[in-house]
């Protein structure tokens, strides 16, 4: 495999899936530079997937850009909700797979001020993750 087509499923967001008003509960308690909480809405309710423990899945590993080459989807499975990345565009496989967190409230930007940054990811650091279909070829991980 010498790309990721665009339109490619390339891996899934897990962790815990906890409603909305949980999530910006331990929001405020949060310390450090990284948050591993994705928000998302779900037959019509605002929930957030937690990942804050670590579980070895590379998708809470994925850096935000302005520019992302991964788009994000909500599939149901199951009757609950599954977060998938996908290929916005064609991507090489030394290239760092990035997405848009659209996370732009006034918390997230006072505690993460690079979400509104031109650059592509995270503060010095945070390890990109680059050629990630070696590890996963296609497959959630």
């Amino acid at each position: 495999m010498k790309e990721i087509a665009k339109g490619s499923f390339v891996l899934g967001y897990k962790g815990e899936l906890i409603p909305e008003k949980e999530a910006l509960k331990r929001e405020k308690s949060q310390t450090g530079p990284h948050s591993y909480m994705y928000y998302i809405r779900f037959r019509n309710r605002k929930l957030c997937i937690d990942a804050t423990v670590e579980s070895g899945h590379l998708g809470r590993l994925v850096n935000h850009g302005r520019s992302p080459n991964l788009t994000s989807k909500v599939i149901e499975v199951d009757k609950k909700p599954r977060l998938c990345f996908f290929a916005a565009v064609n991507i090489s496989l030394d290239e760092e797979l990035t997405i848009n967190y659209g996370d732009y409230r006034p918390l997230a930007i006072k505690t993460f001020p690079w979400l509104t940054s031109d650059s592509a990811s995270e503060p010095e650091g945070q390890r990109p993750i680059k050629g990630i279909t070696k590890i996963c070829n296609g497959m959630s991980i």
